[in-house]
């Protein structure tokens, strides 16, 4: 998802932590780093632990997947895409 507002940005990991089921495809770019500082979305106040480096991308796999409660689903696939496709 194009993620250039911090609104639209908030959308993509409110959209990320509502999935069953999250599939991370991942090539050789980082994606755009979240510049907005903490979300306005009360359920989103979770980013402000995490590193202000991180991408939107990242963020995302955090929401969807990563974080600790989310781990107990166990419902995420990531692929990783070789570098010479």
């Amino acid at each position: 998802a194009d993620c250039t507002t911090k609104r639209a940005a908030e959308l993509c990991l409110i959209e990320a932590e509502k999935c069953d089921l999250f599939i991370g495809l991942l090539g050789q770019r980082y994606g755009s780093v979240y510049t907005y500082g903490t979300p306005d979305c009360p359920e989103l106040q979770w980013v402000k632990d995490y590193p202000q480096s991180l991408s939107i991308t990242e963020l995302e796999m955090h929401a969807g997947a990563l974080r600790p409660e989310k781990l107990a689903n166990k419902r995420a696939f990531f692929y990783f895409r070789k570098s010479n496709f």
